[in-house]
């Protein structure tokens, strides 16, 4: 074996070893993940330049192995900033549904394109791969879900201890109550002249 070669080689493995991290293909074997490597297209985007666009065909998934990404809605939000090793698209390409976000570039950014129809042929060919897949996207869909549900949450929280009305807020906590209690009582001592 040439030293080339085991450079190549070397690469493979350490690709197939970070893909196995990536949670949608988190539980494939190393021979699945160079099936999957060997569908990836090597693509390199500049700052400013759009990766997808939302409401648009989701006809490829993206594994963002350098750089930087934001998540811009089609309101023009900037909801995330995503960074390496991960993937971008794959709900889309999996379910069907169009884009729904951008995907900008912040960092000179290198990711892999792997395109639905491989894909999709890949899964219907390789069962035991299919369900894994699927498997890993209920998983991160459910955990999503549950992250969704606490940020709900604490979302309402928050507005409601905005929205509690502060009586006294210089006061130290009680000393309202105190002064209350004491006006009271000193109301019920206080005798009235009789007639």
């Amino acid at each position: 074996m040439t030293t080339g070669e085991k450079t190549g080689t070397s690469r493979e493995k350490l690709l197939i070893q970070v893909l196995r991290k990536i949670p949608i293909f988190n539980g494939l074997s190393p021979s699945q993940v160079k099936r999957i490597l060997s569908l990836c297209t090597n693509k390199l985007f500049e700052p400013g330049q759009l990766i997808c666009r939302s409401n648009t065909l989701s006809d490829e998934m993206f594994i963002l192995l350098s750089g930087e990404v934001a998540i811009v809605t089609s309101e023009g939000m900037k909801v995330a900033t995503i960074l390496p090793v991960t993937t971008v698209g794959e709900m889309g390409v999996v379910t069907g549904q169009p884009r729904s976000a951008t995907v900008e570039v912040i960092r000179p950014t290198a990711i892999f394109s792997i395109q639905k129809v491989q894909f999709d042929l890949m899964l219907k060919e390789d069962t035991d791969m299919r369900d894994r897949v699927h498997k890993a996207i209920i998983d991160i869909l459910s955990s999503k879900l549950s992250n969704d549900n606490v940020r709900i949450r604490d979302y309402h929280m928050e507005k409601d201890r905005i929205r509690r009305p502060n009586f006294d807020v210089g006061a130290p906590a009680g000393a309202a109550r105190k002064a209350h209690r004491n006006c009271r009582r000193n109301r019920s001592t206080v005798r009235r002249p009789g007639p």
